[in-house]
């Protein structure tokens, strides 16, 4: 005989997992050496392709905030690149490697 389910313990379908992977389902050389030169040869790419949107304009805000002062997209995208190239923990870079 089957119980009916209990509506009390309904959940949501899950529409995301969020996983801290450095160190912890592949190897932080896996992370540093694939995973942040794939985000790195994207970056052009991936704020042009957001050129005008909200999410554009925070990414360009965060630079300003980190750099002191305000940048085009294509400054924006030098410092974005130079963080990546060393491995700068920076609130934005890491906002587009996420």
């Amino acid at each position: 005989m089957q119980r009916a389910p209990d509506p009390s313990r309904a959940t949501a379908p899950v529409r995301a997992v969020v996983l801290d992977i450095e160190g912890t389902t592949g190897s932080l050389d896996h992370v540093q050496d694939v995973l942040f030169s794939y985000a790195r040869a994207r970056l052009a790419t991936g704020l042009a392709a957001h050129r005008g949107t909200a999410q554009w304009q925070g990414i360009l805000d965060e630079v300003a905030a980190q750099a002191g002062a305000a940048h085009d997209e294509a400054g924006a995208l030098a410092l974005l690149e130079g963080w990546s190239d060393t491995d700068g923990k920076v609130a934005p870079l890491k906002m587009l490697q996420g």
